[in-house]
């Protein structure tokens, strides 16, 4: 499960056991590569991949929030659409699933960073 565990939810991989959180955190993956352009994996160093989400929250956690959007945008998007979406993303994606929030709540959240 190497491979998959940077885009399929951690706690799926480690119990097997699905539940509404891991939709969750597969969505947001699914939302990172639209954002940002890229694959949810990146070969790095030889034999090392890299994946989109440790790729996200390393640049969101040093506030470095251009980073992850991509470049073809050619800065025509509103930034402040942008910060509610990526502090979503660092939700979505947490470790423990009963810390993420709910589709619901994913899509209402998704709806008034529109606004």
């Amino acid at each position: 499960m190497v491979g998959t565990q940077g885009c399929v939810d951690p706690k799926y991989c480690s119990t097997l056991e699905y539940n509404k959180k891991s939709d969750v955190f597969s969505f947001e993956v699914v939302l990172q590569e639209l954002i940002m352009g890229q694959p949810p994996i990146l070969k790095g160093v030889p034999d090392e991949m890299v994946f989109i989400v440790e790729r996200v929250q390393e640049k969101l956690k040093r506030g470095n929030i251009e980073a992850i959007i991509d470049s073809r945008l050619q800065n025509i998007y509103d930034i402040n659409s942008i910060w509610p979406t990526a502090e979503l993303e660092l939700l979505c994606t947490a470790d423990v699933p009963s810390e993420r929030p709910t589709m619901s709540e994913i899509i209402a959240e998704l709806k008034e960073s529109l606004r």
